[in-house]
């Protein structure tokens, strides 16, 4: 991280990727910060997604391979 601090949670450091992600019409794009421990997603149009969708999503995903189960997850 030569260019800014590894921090997702501070939005000016996403906006190299933001650029990229518009420039080049990518489909998104994920935000590490220096450990790997948290993550943004970014969609094409340079939105962030909230960890919130980012659980829906997943929760969507799981589910299908897993009909009827429960999900466990932090409100925070």
């Amino acid at each position: 991280f030569p260019n800014h601090e590894a921090n997702p949670l501070k939005f000016e450091t996403l906006a190299d990727l933001i650029t990229m992600i518009k420039s080049k019409k990518l489909d998104g794009g994920i935000a590490f910060d220096g450990d790997g421990d948290r993550a943004f997603l970014i969609d094409e149009t340079g939105e962030v997604l909230t960890g919130g969708v980012m659980s829906a999503m997943l929760s969507e995903y799981f589910l299908k391979l897993h009909p009827g189960s429960n999900i466990v997850y932090d409100i925070r």
